[in-house]
């Protein structure tokens, strides 16, 4: 009766300076869309059983807060949350419980990586600037 769809693709790649367009889009598919379809797509086998159930949908820190460097990404994991909250107040009426698990490590230690791995995309992206332009 659970059907816990988890569409989480964790790229640490691309500055918004930088970022192509497949990139954007790809986050988009993946951390959003996937996440929406296979949500809906439990959502109506549920009703169809007739008896309800429990999605379960996988998020992140940055659904609450992202960091410099992580736009689409971020942007995406709130994008989750708000789905998620909506389609819990949707679907209620079909007895579906829909919850989200949004894990991290908000730490001090996770913000110097976050900044390493930033510098580290942006002097990439300097040195290699045609790469993923269409």
């Amino acid at each position: 009766r659970s059907m816990p769809p988890s569409a989480a693709a964790a790229m640490l790649l691309v500055v918004l300076m930088g970022s192509c367009h497949r990139f954007i889009e790809n986050e988009v598919r993946v951390n959003l869309l996937g996440l929406m379809n296979t949500h809906i797509f439990a959502a109506k086998q549920m009703v169809k059983q007739g008896f309800g159930g429990r999605i379960l949908g996988a998020g992140s820190i940055a659904s609450y807060r992202t960091a410099e460097n992580l736009g689409p990404y971020g942007g995406t994991k709130f994008a989750v949350r708000g789905f998620t909250e909506a389609a819990a107040k949707e679907w209620a009426q079909y007895d579906i419980r829909v919850n989200g698990k949004f894990l991290g490590a908000d730490v001090p230690f996770l913000g110097l990586v976050l900044t390493y791995l930033g510098s580290s995309i942006r002097a990439w992206y300097r040195r290699y600037p045609d790469v993923g332009s269409h």
